[in-house]
């Protein structure tokens, strides 16, 4: 009975030793995560690079916290569960795309400066830069391949396509009033503007496409250093140039 009484009392220890173990364990990562500043707009952004690494759909809690040095359970502290973390890293792209302009300020006195192509070049090589960099490579890339899942997605996609669209008919209108391409009326200014972002679109997506590639051939590990490499080398734009070029002698 003694021995009995023994075990008894030992396995009540261990089982005391383990939950208090356990405890220590949880208040170290909530310690840990304090400690490392999680929040809100990390998660999201550790979103965004599981996502670009291979999937959105295929970014789980494991793969996020795990891109981010927490536990799993770490997570519950900022977010009740996976839909309510991608749907927050939506409104962060809609957000983030909705802080962007096409064109400059000072559309008309750019617009009086230069040349037809000198100003739309300039227009397509500062947006693929702008794109080409963290997060906005990222953002992009989450946008475009879940478009076709979600309503939200689809509706950012539309409103910013409309934004765009009407300043690309700023700067249009702009050279045209400055002389450098033909004057137009009624549906024509649209259709040309819609042909220019037609166009805009495909050669973003089209050097966008290829980065990744390049990028996902190169892992590195740490902030930056995944996107240091692409920094040193100015994209080629000679193939972009020659369309926005042609573009150009539509317009005369």
């Amino acid at each position: 009975n003694n021995m009995n009484d023994i075990k008894t009392e030992l396995l009540n220890t261990n089982n005391t030793l383990t939950i208090h173990n356990n405890t220590l364990s949880t208040e170290k990562e909530d310690l840990l995560s304090q400690k490392k500043k999680i929040t809100k707009e990390k998660i999201i952004k550790a979103v965004l690079e599981c996502a670009f690494s291979n999937s959105v759909g295929s970014a789980s809690l494991s793969d996020i916290s795990k891109k981010l040095g927490i536990k799993k359970a770490s997570l519950y502290n900022h977010y009740e569960s996976r839909d309510a973390i991608i749907d927050d890293t939506i409104n962060y792209c809609g957000e983030s795309l909705s802080r962007l302009s096409l064109i400059p300020a000072e559309m008309e006195m750019t617009a009086r400066k230069y040349n037809c192509d000198v100003v739309l070049k300039g227009l397509v090589h500062r947006w693929i830069k702008i794109f080409e960099k963290e997060p906005f490579i990222q953002i992009y890339s989450f946008i475009e391949s879940q478009k076709y899942f979600s309503s939200k997605i689809h509706d950012i996609k539309n409103e910013c396509g409309k934004r765009f669209l009407n300043q690309i008919e700023i700067a249009l209108n702009s050279l045209e009033n400055a002389g450098k391409i033909s004057a137009v009326s009624g549906e024509y200014r649209t259709s040309r503007a819609e042909s220019f972002y037609a166009l805009l679109n495909s050669l973003v997506d089209s050097y966008i496409c290829s980065r990744k590639k390049v990028i996902r051939q190169n892992p590195k590990s740490g902030k930056g250093e995944l996107f240091s490499f692409i920094a040193e080398n100015e994209p080629d734009f000679k193939k972009a140039d020659r369309l926005i070029e042609n573009f150009c002698l539509s317009l005369r």
